[in-house]
């Protein structure tokens, strides 16, 4: 290993930061946001013709970084709170994955005879729209994707999720209540305990203590994979720390922690410095085309069925949009779309979802990626 791979590692290890700083404080930063530009600043990093005598190292980051981050992702869910509170809210979720998963299977089955990793892409393309990037980066890994595919899947899903955005913001409230009933949320729920404005002193007591369990949960996810394969099994070590994160977040000390989620999505960023730093950009767009056709097929495919399966179950027009919105953009634009519908009640289940969405993501992509797997075997 020499000393430019490791300048490189630490830069990789710090510049998410950067990015977080310049997100707040620099408004084109603010447009572009601190995933896009931990992509972009390591695909630079990596393609500018440097010494990559630290690769191995790189890996050792990429490799480690989602699977700590997950259950950081899941901790601060309640599960009960979200159930018994929030019943249309669960119905409209539950109508969303069957609509993405009915998406990514029929767009798996299209594109497959052009796209030979089309059923990895439709399994990445579950996770994303029903959690967030960290599953469909854990997927991608599980299922030992290229890092040039995945950081294309992760572009085209921005793009994707950029145009039906937009659509929601500027032509969804008044174009839905001809389709679906409006009726206002009058029950504000308080099962959501993050604050975006909190200081990085108020949130590295919990923050650290969710990465103990966090490592901790890998390393029994490891032991038991050792003990059952004899080897280190990614899809099963993804499945195992999924699970483990969940049985935590049951703990109310453990769920009420400040932190953990702001530290996963900081493992997140770097998992993304990293993998873009190993991407070779002269093949990045070989394939650009034909992936862009099936993620506008699976994102606005599901919304529509989402929708029409709405109107069969009788859900109202903000429950499926704040619903499909957590689905598909995460926790992150809740509170946006929820103030264009002008309905902030709706703010915190729909936070919840998409926390929901977090730790059930790598299960419903893996289930459609082997699942699709199977067919064209």
């Amino acid at each position: 290993m020499t000393t430019s791979g490791i300048i490189v590692a630490i830069i990789i290890l710090f510049f998410p930061w950067l990015a977080m700083v310049l997100e707040k404080k620099v408004s084109l930063f603010k447009k572009i946001g601190a995933i896009v530009t931990c992509y972009a600043f390591g695909a630079l990093l990596g393609n500018i013709g440097w010494e990559h005598g630290g690769k191995l190292l790189v890996e050792e980051i990429m490799n480690f970084s989602i699977p700590l981050a997950i259950p950081l992702f899941i901790y601060g869910t309640d599960f009960v709170a979200w159930l018994t509170h929030s019943k249309s809210t669960v119905i409209s979720f539950i109508l969303c994955i069957v609509s993405v998963m009915a998406m990514t299977i029929s767009a798996g089955l299209i594109f497959q005879p052009h796209l030979p990793e089309a059923w990895q892409i439709s399994g990445m393309l579950a996770g994303v729209y029903t959690g967030g990037t960290s599953n469909l980066t854990a997927i991608g890994q599980s299922l030992e994707v290229n890092s040039e595919t995945l950081i294309l899947v992760n572009s085209i899903d921005m793009m994707a999720g950029s145009i039906l955005l937009f659509v929601f913001l500027y032509f969804g409230r008044n174009f839905l209540k001809n389709f679906l009933r409006v009726e206002k949320v009058k029950e504000e729920l308080t099962i959501c305990h993050a604050d975006e404005n909190s200081s990085l002193r108020e949130l590295l007591p919990g923050g650290v203590k969710g990465s103990i369990l966090s490592v901790l949960s890998l390393g029994t996810a490891f032991g038991l994979s050792k003990l059952f394969f004899g080897k280190l099994n990614v899809p099963f070590l993804i499945f195992m720390i999924t699970t483990v994160g969940i049985i935590l977040s049951f703990l109310p000390s453990v769920r009420n922690l400040k932190g953990p989620f702001e530290f996963g999505h900081y493992l997140l960023m770097i998992f993304c410095t990293a993998i873009g730093s190993m991407a070779d950009v002269s093949k990045l767009f070989s394939d650009t085309g034909t992936i862009m056709l099936m993620g506008l097929m699976v994102v606005f495919g599901s919304v529509i069925l989402h929708f029409i399966l709405a109107k069969l179950f009788d859900i109202d027009r903000d429950t499926a949009v704040i619903t499909s919105v957590a689905g598909i953009f995460g926790p992150p634009f809740v509170p946006v779309i929820a103030d264009r519908f002008e309905n902030k009640a709706m703010i915190v289940p729909g936070m919840t979802t998409g926390l929901i969405g977090f730790a059930i993501g790598n299960y419903l992509g893996m289930a459609v990626a082997f699942f699709l797997k199977s067919l064209i075997s």
